[in-house]
């Protein structure tokens, strides 16, 4: 058998499960213990590598067999979701964005009106973020859907969502990183709906506009993360509203068409899925081009694509995009993955139970679980999701019945920990995120 790798801490242990209301904040004892075993050396212990699997055990997936004394039916626990391994779509950049202040630019109102709105609306304003984009969005209702731009959030299924923290100049905290799933789409009218996996506490939703109420001259707003920078506002007029617009987003000659709201507002990149605001704070439209994209002209998606969109069922596709999958799946098949057994058994030092298993149907262990005899030690899975045979994913059950609580997360494989999920609905993939570093100076005063 290869080696695989445990942590070096023998003494971490757990308290008692806290309270429904406290299961966000993992109780400070199991934050500890998590934190000694996480941040351990990797030595070589029992069962499969991670990274090269025997031979015996490439032969054993191929046929779909487990290899003899080590059948599923006497792992007391339940396999895996491969839904871990997907990924997010936002590792490095999330973790850049957790680890990092953001301050408030400089606000340049024209009144202490335009000042109050901004400061009534950016907490509902958030910052959507991929791998491959940084937009803004909205947060419209208190079941915590985000209204957004399709182009923002393209290809992905789960994003990350930045809150504005509730003390400017602080850095974010564990209720302000969230993970959102992408539940809706319009790539005709570039609008996508979010679905938050937790709301945080006090977080008002923006009220959606009447489409009757847009007129031409009248004062808008436009709030989101301009060029990048954290809760941006303008102001503008609304010089026409365009019904029928098409642009394109540069992206493969995809065409999109919709009615548009015109505007002076400096609109610009990181503004994307931002709303545009009235005078009294309603959603009159969604932030899409800027004055420097190649519509030459900063506009919004109105309100009445908006509410078109809210009431629609399912997704909207684009001609061009359906037509590209189409043949695609014709010339390439392929079947669906499921995860795979690979290994059951005990661990080399004979301190417990390892389940080994291939995810992603790569021929490859990816993820494990280690059951310790021990019961006051948490159940730890452990996944490579890189296959450089270190574990980029730590995954605690300090109750050892199934429920995940904690979770650390090496997003840059470098061999450091970047960012700490929090599982409070004990899923496999994590409801919010924090930095490390905010997790061990918040552990820190314990």
């Amino acid at each position: 058998m290869g080696a695989t790798w445990t942590p070096a801490a023998k003494d971490a242990t757990s308290a008692d499960r806290g309270t429904d209301k406290d299961r966000d904040l993992v109780q400070p004892a199991k934050l500890i213990a998590a934190i000694v075993i996480a941040m351990g050396p990797y030595v070589a212990s029992a069962g499969p590598a991670l990274s090269e699997p025997a031979a015996w055990m490439t032969s054993a997936m191929d046929q779909g067999a487990h290899p003899e004394g080590c059948g599923t039916s006497d792992f007391p626990f339940p396999r895996p979701s491969a839904d871990l391994l997907k990924g997010m779509g936002t590792g490095r950049s999330l973790a850049r964005i957790a680890g990092t202040v953001l301050q408030e630019p400089v606000f340049e109102a024209q009144s202490a009106s335009d000042y109050a709105l901004f400061r009534t609306l950016a907490p509902s304003i958030v910052m959507v973020v991929t791998d491959n984009a940084l937009g803004s969005g909205s947060l419209i209702s208190a079941d915590g859907d985000v209204l957004t731009n399709w182009h923002v959030v393209r290809g992905q299924s789960d994003i990350g969502v930045v809150f504005q923290p509730t003390r400017p100049g602080s850095r974010l905290g564990p209720n302000e990183i969230m993970r959102g799933h992408v539940v809706k789409v319009d790539e005709v009218s570039d609008l996508a709906l979010v679905r938050l996996a937790a709301l945080p506490q006090g977080r008002i939703p923006l009220q959606l506009g009447d489409p009757r109420d847009i007129a031409v001259g009248a004062s808008v707003h436009a709030l989101g993360h301009r060029r990048s920078e954290a809760w941006t506002y303008a102001k503008g007029v609304i010089g026409r509203i365009r019904a029928g617009f098409t642009w394109s987003d540069g992206q493969g000659g995809i065409e999109h068409k919709a009615e548009v709201i015109q505007t002076e507002a400096d609109i610009d990149t990181g503004d994307s899925g931002g709303p545009l605001v009235s005078d009294t704070g309603v959603l009159l439209g969604v932030s899409g081009l800027g004055r420097t994209s190649a519509a030459g002209m900063p506009f919004a998606i109105s309100a009445l694509e908006v509410q078109a969109f809210l009431a629609r069922t399912g997704d909207r596709r684009s001609a061009t995009l359906m037509a590209s999958a189409a043949a695609s799946a014709s010339a390439a098949p392929s079947p669906p993955c499921e995860i795979r057994d690979v290994y059951q058994g005990r661990t080399a030092d004979n301190t417990g139970l390892v389940a080994a298993f291939d995810a992603r149907c790569t021929g490859r262990v990816d993820l494990e679980i280690i059951v310790p005899d021990d019961k006051s030690k948490p159940i730890l899975l452990r996944a490579d999701r890189n296959f450089d045979g270190k574990p980029d994913i730590l995954l605690f059950d300090f109750s050892r019945q199934g429920h995940w609580d904690l979770s650390f997360w090496d997003n840059d494989f470098e061999g450091a920990w970047a960012l700490v999920g929090h599982h409070p609905k004990g899923t496999i993939e994590p409801s919010s995120y924090e930095s490390a570093s905010a997790y061990r100076a918040r552990l820190a005063p314990r």
